[in-house]
């Protein structure tokens, strides 16, 4: 697969042209986190969301190095309601310098410093925007590719919604050692939308709208965030019981 970069821009405004020098993995993520507080009385009958994070992550790793890979940051900011993402997947060429970089020893040593990795973690600048909260509903996901319709994803209480879009070019002489989520990876690019349905006491549904959606240069992800609302039934459905 020939390399490609991602330019992101939000609401109009170019926030980056992402790419990466060499081999490596490419992404763009957007998340939805509600949370509820199984302490407060009626918050499981309620629905209301005590907790929820909505944001956007440029980011990617540099593997040129089978002893050593780079992680790469372009941006990370919350969103809102009435945002507008567009992805353009561009053929390989110039790209803007990330905004941090560490090495996977360094993420390491992070995690072990401050329990979790954070973009702090990295002295990585956040913007003003604030990150989490009380959330007065969650927001759905219009997607377009290439002015398209592909789905609009929503759910109606606690979970989560999680955006990726990602490109894999592999190193020829390190193909064998490179893993995505555990297994052994080929050169791709794709998107998928999945979620999680965490708004019932005795289980959790994993949903999946789109799953690997194939991408090529020149294709262009239109994503609106849209107010609460109606959305498509996810195109699978699989629940597993919570353990007591």
């Amino acid at each position: 697969m020939e390399k490609v970069r991602f330019e992101v821009t939000l609401n109009g405004e170019r926030l980056c042209t992402a790419g990466v020098d060499g081999y490596g993995v490419l992404m763009v993520t957007m998340v939805m986190a509600t949370l509820l507080n199984a302490d407060t009385p009626g918050a499981e009958t309620t629905g209301q969301p005590l907790c929820y994070d909505l944001n956007l992550n440029v980011g990617g790793l540099e593997c040129n190095d089978s002893a050593e890979n780079k992680n790469l940051i372009w941006i990370y900011r919350s969103l809102k309601e009435g945002d507008e993402v567009r992805v353009r997947v561009l053929p390989d060429g110039e790209h803007d310098p990330p905004i941090s970089s560490f090495s996977d020893h360094a993420s390491s040593c992070a995690k072990e410093r401050d329990g979790a990795d954070t973009p702090e973690s990295y002295g990585l600048p956040m913007d003003d925007s604030p990150q989490g909260g009380d959330a007065p509903g969650n927001v759905r996901f219009s997607y377009l590719l290439n002015g398209t319709p592909l789905c609009v994803a929503g759910l109606d209480g606690a979970g989560l919604i999680g955006t990726h879009i990602v490109a894999v070019t592999r190193h020829p002489n390190y193909a064998r050692d490179f893993h995505v989520n555990g297994k052994c990876a080929e050169d791709f690019l794709n998107m998928t939308v999945r979620g999680l349905d965490d708004g019932k006491k005795d289980c959790r549904t994993n949903l999946t709208w789109t799953n690997r959606k194939a991408l090529s240069q020149g294709d262009e992800i239109h994503i609106r965030l849209l107010p609460p609302g109606d959305y498509d039934a996810p195109k699978r459905l699989s629940s597993a019981r919570r353990k007591e």
